[in-house]
């Protein structure tokens, strides 16, 4: 066997997958850069946001609506409805508030 054919079967392989790996990360990229989000904050998007948020601003895990903290000095009555990832991730990304500039930093 030719040892030239088996060198360039060996990066031609590894060669591919970097292709594909990059053209992927790409189509990713570009999908959440020209994504449009109207209301950020509904569905389940509220339910965690709020669940982080409680977390860091009563360190209850509940996703009750307590915005603004100033009107709800009680802690909310925790839940376990969703399962605490998302929502501690959020919490890691900074404080959490309801604004643009979280928002583009959680993206």
């Amino acid at each position: 066997m030719d040892p030239t054919a088996s060198v360039f079967r060996k990066f031609g392989s590894a060669g591919a997958l970097v292709a594909v790996l990059l053209i992927s990360a790409w189509i990713q990229f570009s999908v959440v850069s020209r994504t449009v989000v109207t209301a950020p904050f509904r569905a389940d998007a509220r339910e965690y946001f709020f669940s982080a948020y409680n977390l860091v601003q009563y360190g209850v895990y509940s996703r009750q609506v307590t915005w603004p903290a100033s009107e709800h000095p009680l802690p909310p009555a925790s839940d376990s409805v969703r399962s605490p990832g998302y929502p501690l991730f959020l919490a890691a990304v900074g404080n959490p508030e309801p604004t643009d500039r979280y928002l583009r930093r959680v993206t």
